[in-house]
């Protein structure tokens, strides 16, 4: 048992290391699908097709594992969405909304990581539907996998799946993106 509170108080208090900075922005843009299921009276389940999303960030490091993260989302149809618009009675499907997470990294190296990202984000949803203009807002869960290389000047690569149910949209994307450690 001492063990145990012995390690847990180390990765609790174990600090960012000297010379790294625990500021944290980014931004990434993915492809991905959503998926459309109406809640009002007119009940429509739709595969609405592709998704292009995007995703900027800031995040607070704790310490070398552990971080909290604020950001912003938004996504819209893709080039196959342009084409199911005019096969289903909805159109101009998108969404946008913030988030917040808690991040947790596992170095495989110095630069090199896998994260995870989960938390809860709050959502606009808007669409037109027999040709009203619909919008519903929502909160729910926000989760994501991924692998970063953070490069010694600061500048990092990553490659994210996320994951956003919503009350009538789910959207799974897969990014790619950018940050800087200042």
């Amino acid at each position: 048992m001492k063990k145990v509170l012995l390690v847990a108080t180390c990765l609790m208090s174990t600090g960012v290391s000297a010379g790294e900075s625990a500021h944290i922005v980014g931004g990434s843009l993915g492809y991905g699908t959503q998926d459309f299921e109406s809640k009002n009276t007119n009940s429509v389940s739709v595969n609405a097709g592709d998704s292009v999303s995007t995703d900027l960030y800031y995040r607070y490091m704790l310490n070398h594992y552990f971080g909290v993260e604020a950001g912003f989302i938004s996504g819209t149809g893709g080039v196959i969405s342009a084409f199911t618009d005019s096969i289903f009675d909805v159109k101009d499907l998108s969404y946008q909304g913030i988030r917040g997470v808690v991040y947790g990294q596992y170095p495989l190296s110095q630069s090199n990581s896998f994260y995870a990202k989960v938390g809860a984000s709050y959502h606009e949803v808007s669409y037109v539907m027999d040709k009203k203009n619909i919008e519903t807002k929502d909160n729910g869960f926000y989760g994501a996998l991924g692998w970063e290389y953070r490069f010694k000047s600061g500048v990092g690569i990553n490659a994210e799946y996320q994951y956003i149910p919503m009350q009538e949209l789910e959207v799974q994307s897969y990014n790619l993106g950018i940050s800087y450690r200042f």
